[in-house]
């Protein structure tokens, strides 16, 4: 499946894995905190990255760039401000994320390894071999 062609579904998953399932910022309380191209982007760039990857392992990547996205927004816009009664560490908060990103993409790996552990190739020898195998070859001219 390409990523300019993922179904809803697909977009569903990521956002459950973000978490951005409810619509509640923009004027009208109906956006989400990424829009479906962002979403799209994050899952191309998990399945472009990681070739031969499974859909399940491609969802939890792109899941994982979009917590390394609201960790890093977390950090630039947040930082540290104390007033007289709130306190907020941006700082914490994407360790936090990015942390949670990295468990994404520890599991996005071990999707990949389970489906990769059931295939085999066969590495056929090529036609008109008249040598024994591991044996040294000299060309005459």
């Amino acid at each position: 499946m390409a990523a300019s062609e993922i179904d809803d579904d697909v977009i569903r998953r990521i956002r459950n894995q973000v978490p951005d399932n409810d619509a509640v910022f923009g004027a009208n309380n109906d956006e989400y905190m990424f829009s479906d191209d962002d979403i799209t982007d994050f899952y191309s760039d998990a399945t472009e990255l990681f070739p031969g990857s499974s859909t399940a392992a491609g969802i939890l990547r792109a899941a994982a760039y979009a917590n390394l996205a609201i960790a890093t927004s977390e950090a630039i816009i947040s930082k540290n401000i104390r007033t007289q009664d709130l306190q907020t560490n941006g700082a914490t908060i994407a360790t936090a994320v990015t942390a949670r990103a990295q468990v994404l993409f520890d599991q996005a790996d071990k999707v990949d390894a389970q489906s990769d552990s059931y295939f085999f190739t066969i590495v056929d020898y090529p036609l008109g071999t008249e040598r024994p195998e591991l044996t040294e070859y000299y060309e005459t001219f």
